[in-house]
């Protein structure tokens, strides 16, 4: 009977320690959501300061709330990205620029890449979610490397941005500019290019494939060695273009501007591509397989 006795003792006071854990787990809980709460308050507050190196400040803390709490991450993309929609496109700097020089704006400012950045760290794309930057003003902005798959750009201005190996796959880019860029090995495949201005864009060894470049604007830019298979490129303007080693299996090119290229050398076509009524296009030639660069 004691053995009985001191064995129940013993399960109470497991159980009694086990309520007693649970409760300062509880409690700790608590605490852990109020001091979230107090840190992404302050954060948000200094988005809204005039000095640029609190502005920064702010991104930074923001992200590393969302380091620190993977429930609050996608609130924390949220507002990063309402803060880039704040820049008006209005306020972008003025780069209607010649064609032979280099850009006379300054490079984005650093609170604009630090968030561009945070959040390409912390999106991760959803099929019934699209991270929302359109008509944000991105001109002269480094988002080399960095991931923005699926994303909404569209009319946002990416002028003279360097966008190196940057996953731009599915994105929508529609009436955007990102004339004068650097996209060297990024991927478009299916993004929507609908009558963008990638006019002097350097593009060369990026994936284009399925995308949706109906109307775009390519002049003078740079497409050698470029997938652009299976591409809609209907009244999209080439004049000037190099497409010299480039991918055009299975694209329609119908009614486009393919006049006065720069360069169609090792054009690889097949029996499926769809060329301007009139045109006639040089021989095919076995280009090398399309392999994305990972340089810029």
């Amino acid at each position: 009977m004691a053995a009985i006795t001191t064995a129940s003792a013993a399960v109470g006071a497991l159980v009694f320690t086990g309520l007693n854990l649970r409760e300062t787990r509880h409690q700790y809980g608590l605490s852990q959501q109020v001091e979230v709460t107090d840190r992404f308050g302050k954060s948000v507050e200094h988005l809204g300061s005039d000095q640029q190196t609190v502005r920064v400040g702010g991104v930074y803390a923001l992200e590393r709330i969302a380091r620190d709490s993977a429930a609050d991450s996608q609130t924390v993309v949220e507002v990063l990205s309402a803060f880039l929609r704040s820049r008006e496109l209005t306020n972008c700097p003025n780069v209607e620029l010649p064609v032979d020089t280099s850009p006379v704006a300054e490079p984005a400012p650093a609170d604009l890449w630090a968030a561009a950045a945070a959040i390409s760290h912390m999106y991760t794309p959803f099929r019934d979610h699209q991270l929302d930057l359109r008509k944000t003003c991105l001109v002269m902005i480094d988002l080399s490397g960095k991931r923005f798959s699926h994303t909404v750009f569209m009319h946002a201005w990416l002028t003279w941005s360097k966008l190196c190996a940057t996953k731009l796959d599915g994105a929508n880019l529609q009436g955007g500019r990102v004339d004068f860029a650097n996209l060297e090995g990024a991927d478009l495949s299916g993004a929507n290019l609908e009558f963008a201005n990638l006019s002097y864009s350097r593009l060369d060894r990026v994936n284009l494939s399925a995308l949706d470049g109906r109307g775009a604007d390519l002049a003078h830019a740079d497409l050698h060695a470029t997938s652009l298979r299976g591409a809609n490129l209907s009244r999209a303007n080439f004049f000037m273009a190099d497409l010299s080693y480039a991918h055009l299996e299975g694209a329609n090119l119908a009614d486009a501007d393919l006049h006065q290229l720069r360069s169609t050398d090792h054009l690889a076509y097949d029996d499926k591509t769809v060329w301007p009524e009139g045109y006639t296009p040089p021989p095919s030639d076995s280009a090398p397989n399309f392999q994305s660069s990972q340089q810029c």
